[in-house]
């Protein structure tokens, strides 16, 4: 079910994120504000390589029951997406479980691009996307905002986590004002984590909090400052590789 524009009153408009529905569902039920998650410990981890999915509310005629955790097996190249729940201005979409692709096989991701009125309002104005990001890029850069789903980009600042964005590894410790249902799983990170090892879930982190600390470290925010690094980055590695080195 794709998302949608919202007209909400006074010339502003809403975004409607997109949800998965089972294709042989007719109608969409609506329901009220899921009740906050029960917190419960995960039962022993059964084996390696075994990974927890969270438990969640579901809606039995008129009222709310838990469904507990459990573990299931680690697939590679799939990534399991818990149960949760979807908002929209009608009511709240309940979204089942199921399996998704990891990031580098769902598709190209174009990078952002903003135009000012000056410019779209032209005459046969056209504009072909011809920059992407590269799934790598992603781990570092990435956050998650309640209601809102995944922001790439420069959000380590202060004062974007006041705004409710937090690192996709760290999103459990806050949640929007309009999604009751917090966030306590992420399951791209935890695949992610699986796959690589702990190490590498501890590389990121350290990116991110040298990033939030160092302004310096962040990624860049225009094409002109991408090309700046990709030129010096260009620039260092033909050092390193023509520099003779001096013996005595």
């Amino acid at each position: 079910m794709p998302g949608a524009w919202r007209e909400s009153g006074n010339g502003q408009w809403q975004w409607t994120s997109g949800f998965w529905n089972v294709s042989a569902q007719a109608e969409v039920q609506y329901l009220p504000p899921p009740p906050p998650p029960v917190e419960v410990a995960p039962p022993p981890q059964p084996s390696p390589d075994q990974v927890y999915s969270p438990g969640s509310w579901v809606y039995r005629d008129t009222h709310y029951v838990w469904r507990p955790g459990f573990w299931y097996a680690f697939r590679p190249g799939w990534v399991y997406i818990p149960a949760h729940y979807s908002w929209t201005p009608y009511g709240y979409i309940f979204v089942d479980g199921y399996w998704d692709y990891p990031l580098r096989q769902r598709g190209v991701l174009f990078t952002p691009v903003y135009f000012s009125s000056g410019v779209y309002v032209r005459p046969g104005f056209v504009y072909s996307p011809r920059y992407v990001v590269y799934d790598d890029a992603l781990y570092g850069a990435l956050f998650v905002r309640p209601g809102g789903g995944y922001y790439f980009g420069d959000y380590f600042e202060a004062r974007y986590t006041s705004m409710g964005y937090r690192s996709w590894f760290s999103i459990s410790v806050g949640f929007g004002a309009r999604d009751p249902y917090p966030y306590r799983y992420d399951p791209l990170f935890a695949y992610y984590r699986r796959s690589n090892g702990p190490a590498w879930a501890v590389q990121v982190n350290n990116v991110y909090v040298e990033r939030a600390r160092f302004p310096d470290q962040r990624p860049p925010r225009t094409l002109v400052q991408q090309n700046i690094v990709v030129t010096t980055s260009r620039t260092t590695r033909r050092s390193s590789t023509t520099t003779p080195t001096s013996t005595t």
